[in-house]
């Protein structure tokens, strides 16, 4: 068993009822499996706002982070979790 962090930002925060939280899950567990397990607690609203219904994938515009780095950057939805990581969620920002 791992545990990890993750940490909504903005929105995204709402969408999953506050602020940081940690998962515990099976060893070998992958970032997919960490949105997955979000999605399942905090339902069809986080889906539809993070994930892409057409290819199953984030959307393009979220910022998924394994420990400051952009998990496009590393393996994706396969990219590998160990005990400790922190996994932020970014969603678009605008403004100015």
């Amino acid at each position: 068993m791992i545990q990890v962090k993750v940490k909504p930002f903005f929105h995204l925060k709402d969408l999953m009822g506050g602020g940081e939280m940690t998962l515990h899950l099976n060893d070998g567990a992958k970032v997919g499996d960490v949105l997955e397990e979000l999605c399942r607690r905090f339902g069809e609203e986080l889906r539809g706002a993070l994930m892409d219904p057409q290819t199953g994938k984030v959307r393009s515009y979220y910022r998924v982070l394994v420990g400051g780095k952009d998990f496009h950057q590393i393996e994706g939805l396969n990219t590998p979790l160990s005990a400790e990581d922190v996994i932020s969620l970014f969603p678009p920002v605008a403004g100015g």
